[in-house]
Order: C-alpha cells, then structure tokens, then sequence
C-alpha cells in the first residue's frame, strides 16, 4: 500500500503487458464517485499530450468490495478503481520538499 486517506486506499501493483513486460501501475481504490470525476478529467487532460499530467493507464472500473480492508472495502459495497501511471519519484509535493532542502 502506498497511502490510504479519507477516501480510499493507493496501491503499487504490476501490470504484465502482452510482450511480457511489466509496468508499474498505481491503483486508487474509492467508495466515493469522486473517482469519476477524476477518471474524466484525466480523460480529458490525454489530450493535451503533456509529460507533466499522470497518465491513466485504464479507464476506472466499478466493482464489488469483497471485505479484505476494513472501511475502504466493506463487503458487497460498490467501489471504484483508477488505474494510474507510477511515477518512482513521488508526489509532487515531495518533490518540492526535496529540491528545497
């Protein structure tokens, strides 16, 4: 897990491509319909080709909770999954931290 907040969980998980690869995705998991919100901004942002947004590596997808995490996956609750591009230099905010020390 890489964080958990008053929304959801974040986790780092691998994501194995047809060639084989595997690629790093991160995956925001939510009971909140803020995720789609999110997801379309996102969508909408692909369009500016820019490096500095995240990149949606799937669009979300809205599943059933099975009860594995207490409080962001409350058995047979629905949830929603943002699948995200890691970035293996953090936040943002981490990143100011760092250049200003």
């Amino acid at each position: 897990m890489l964080g958990k907040g008053g929304f959801g969980i974040v986790g780092l998980w691998e994501r194995r491509l047809e060639n084989g690869q595997v690629e790093y995705v991160v995956v925001k998991q939510s009971h909140d319909n803020n995720s789609l919100t999110e997801s379309n901004l996102l969508k909408f942002l692909e369009g500016a080709k820019s490096t500095h947004v995240v990149r949606m590596v799937q669009s979300i997808r809205q599943d059933t909770g099975q009860g594995i995490v207490a409080r962001f996956d409350t058995k047979n609750k629905v949830l929603y999954r943002l699948f995200l591009e890691y970035c293996d230099k953090g936040d943002m905010l981490a990143f100011i931290r760092r250049m200003s020390s």
